[in-house]
């Protein structure tokens, strides 16, 4: 039951966003290079976070889901959620109505890859970004593999804490123009 109330607010994988028809140009070489080969790090000596930067349409989504492809690929069993900023801002409303902060958190924690989308969006919600810092914490300690995606670079994103923008800063930053 929880489980599928938590489920609702995912976004689902685009399955047709692979590394093999992605159509970036050639100065985005570097960036694709190394979104292909964070897959193949290994959770426990390398547990970084990506962070995919880029102007709206320049294939950020289409990064992440390649990446989350390739893992079911080689993982047929990994567990991902892709998360758009609106989304789990609902969703972190209904498990504080509920008090459900374990249970999410358990069930969270049960991914192999987590994806945030747009999360220069945290700049509109505070208590959100604030919320999310303890989330990313657990993750990070967990050796869980993270991605985000966003407009801009965590120094550009207003209105959060510097902790948050910290965590954030730990990120490999793919740029995409």
């Amino acid at each position: 039951m929880l489980k599928m109330l938590f489920e609702d607010y995912l976004s689902p994988l685009d399955k047709t966003k692979t590394f093999e028809n992605v159509a970036f140009s050639k100065a985005n070489k570097e960036a694709v290079d190394a979104a292909e080969s964070y897959i193949n790090q290994s959770n426990e000596s390398r547990y970084y976070p990506l962070m995919i930067v880029g102007n709206s349409g320049c294939g950020k989504t289409h990064l992440s889901n390649a990446i989350a492809n390739q893992l079911l690929e080689t993982n047929p069993s990994a567990k991902i959620a892709i998360f758009q900023v609106e989304e789990f801002k609902i969703l972190m409303t209904e498990v504080e109505r509920q008090h459900l902060y374990s249970e999410f958190d358990t069930w969270l924690s049960s991914h192999d890859l987590i994806i945030f989308e747009d999360v220069h969006k945290f700049q509109e919600y505070p208590l959100l970004a604030k919320q999310i810092f303890w989330h990313i914490n657990s993750l990070l300690h967990a050796h869980k593999k993270l991605i985000f995606t966003s407009i801009c670079p965590p120094d550009k994103i207003k209105n959060i804490e510097d902790r948050l923008r910290s965590r954030l800063n730990w990120n490999q930053i793919l740029k995409l123009s």
